[in-house]
């Protein structure tokens, strides 16, 4: 898997996340995860507080380690940082569930 389809499937884990609909390269043939667009996505009339926090998850692990260093640009999204204590308190179990499946097999791109 690339980069960018593990980030799709990651987005894809969350349940109010689902409806989200990557960019297509028409150049590659392939869905691509665009960070900018996914949170002006994410930031929709639609968006829940769980939705939000999956949401800041998902940007946390897009800016791990050496991306968060290299790429400053999108190190202040306008969703604000991921919380792991208003995580717990604001998900469901559903989203907990894909949460700890990242634990369990994490990765960074």
């Amino acid at each position: 898997m690339t980069d960018s389809e593990r980030m799709i499937a990651l987005v894809w884990s969350f349940p109010s996340l689902a409806g989200y609909q990557p960019s297509h390269s028409m150049t590659a043939g392939v869905d691509v995860f665009d960070p900018v667009a996914f949170e002006q996505w994410a930031r929709g009339p639609w968006a829940t507080g769980g939705s939000i926090r999956a949401a800041r998850f998902i940007l946390e692990v897009w800016n791990g380690g050496e991306r968060a260093k290299a790429n400053k640009l999108v190190c202040g999204w306008k969703l604000g940082p991921f919380s792991f204590k208003e995580a717990m308190c604001t998900w469901d179990s559903a989203h907990r569930r894909a949460f700890l499946a990242f634990c369990e097999k994490p990765f960074w791109p």
